[in-house]
């Protein structure tokens, strides 16, 4: 089983060097310790519980979201920051069902590259409060401005992290922010699902290896163990009493 997963800081900075000439040493200072962080490997549920308090340290903002949305079948789902921040009764569902009024959300389903927008860019404030999903969502949880990117290229449910504010629009130095952060939180999205897909394939065969009586020991060249099943566990400690006091070693 191969795993691929890529850690492309350098090459995505050199593509966005020529933004990054238009962001302050403050700014470059706070992104390269975020991208830094971003890379490390991690799971989905992980990554999305990172992603959403890691991104209001470079653009203010007074809530963020991990968003998967599907506005032709209503439906949606969302991992929030703060985590006290006050949600409402059926606030998912309410999303899903008027997620097709949103233009953001719209313009993210259709275009085919992850450029970040906000609210603003599609419909002007005062007729965007006029709509239900406004009114029903939005302002309930008194988030009247957001801000959103995607996570994939890929057709198909959106997947996006949002930003939101209760004052204040976004400006065009957030949304430059969030552009040059984009190609990163796209390849640490792909990274963190394909640690998700190996962890789940490990889980799978160690399941099928235990039903079979079978144990499974993968080690490195000098006999190392990376990972072991139960079983194999059970049987390394019925053949030297040691590996209790040496668990990441192969007995003699």
């Amino acid at each position: 089983m191969l795993l691929s997963v890529t850690c492309s800081t350098s090459t995505n900075l050199a593509n966005s060097a020529a933004v990054m000439e238009q962001l302050s040493t403050h700014d470059i200072r706070r992104m390269l310790g975020f991208l830094q962080a971003l890379y490390v490997l991690r799971p989905q549920q992980e990554f999305s519980g990172y992603l959403v308090a890691a991104i209001p340290t470079i653009i203010s903002t007074d809530a963020s979201s991990y968003n998967e949305i599907n506005s032709r079948m209503g439906t949606a789902s969302y991992q929030g920051w703060p985590p006290d921040h006050p949600d409402i009764p059926d606030s998912r569902e309410i999303l899903g069902r008027y997620a097709h009024q949103s233009p953001l959300i719209i313009h993210a389903e259709r275009s085919p590259s992850a450029t970040a927008a906000k609210m603003s860019d599609f419909v002007s404030h005062r007729t965007f409060k006029t709509s239900t999903l406004f009114n029903e969502f939005y302002r309930p949880l008194r988030l009247h401005f957001n801000m959103g990117a995607r996570l994939t290229h890929e057709p198909g449910p959106l997947v996006a992290v949002g930003l939101l504010r209760a004052r204040r629009d976004f400006t065009s130095h957030d949304v430059m922010l969030l552009n040059v952060m984009s190609p990163h939180l796209i390849q640490a999205y792909h990274n963190a699902a394909a640690i998700t897909r190996m962890q789940e394939q490990v889980t799978a065969s160690s399941e099928t290896l235990e039903e079979r009586h079978q144990g499974l020991i993968s080690v490195t060249e000098d006999g190392s163990i990376r990972f072991s099943t139960p079983l194999a566990d059970q049987l390394m400690l019925r053949y030297d009493r040691t590996a209790k006091r040496n668990p990441g070693c192969l007995p003699p």
